[in-house]
């Protein structure tokens, strides 16, 4: 099903969402957690957050910024799947908990803004894994998380002559299985202010 569930608020105009294959819904079985959760700013009529505003440090005016991300309570973590046409899907574990949980204090909450900020840097690496495959061998990244495009997708090619982070507007992350994710994205327009 592609990008089944798509948010309301991008059922709009406000840029060409990048299509997701994504299998069937997912139904918290202990309703613990969410399976869809938005981002959007107080002042844009299009939903979503730039991926280099965040990238900058920039979160001002997003909605919810300070509520508690209720990924998974069970788990320090969650595997971030982007799944990108003409790309192998491109998984990534992203810490939601501190690694030290004897240093806890009430402000080391996991927030929508911190979700936020992982997820764009999560995507920052994709992007850069198909730009730059040589800076990323030094990097975290494995030998195997290059991306080389296939070619079954040009409209959505990713580096020279194609998509940047630049052009990226984070919208949603959706819960796939337990303790998986998708980001829904879609491409900038004029009204995103970037």
């Amino acid at each position: 099903m592609i990008n089944a569930g798509v948010p309301t608020c991008c059922q709009r105009s406000c840029g060409r969402l990048i299509p997701l294959v994504v299998n069937g819904t997912y139904n918290d079985p202990t309703g613990e957690g969410k399976t869809f959760i938005t981002f959007n700013l107080a002042t844009s009529q299009c939903c979503g957050i730039p991926v280099t505003r965040v990238l900058r440090g920039d979160l001002d005016g997003l909605i919810g910024r300070d509520n508690l991300a209720r990924l998974n309570p069970s788990s320090g973590s969650m595997r971030l799947h982007i799944v990108w046409p003409g790309y192998k899907r491109f998984v990534r574990k992203v810490r939601t908990k501190t690694e030290k949980p004897w240093m806890i204090t009430p402000n080391d909450k996991f927030t929508i803004e911190g979700l936020v900020r992982k997820v764009c840097a999560q995507l920052k690496a994709f992007i850069v894994s198909v730009h730059s495959p040589s800076r990323v061998l030094g990097s975290d990244l494995e030998k195997d998380q290059v991306q080389v495009g296939d070619g079954s997708a040009p409209e959505w090619a990713v580096g020279r002559d194609g998509i940047s982070v630049e052009h990226l507007v984070l919208v949603a992350l959706k819960r796939t299985s337990a303790g998986a994710w998708i980001p829904y994205i879609r491409l900038t327009n004029d009204q995103d202010g970037v």
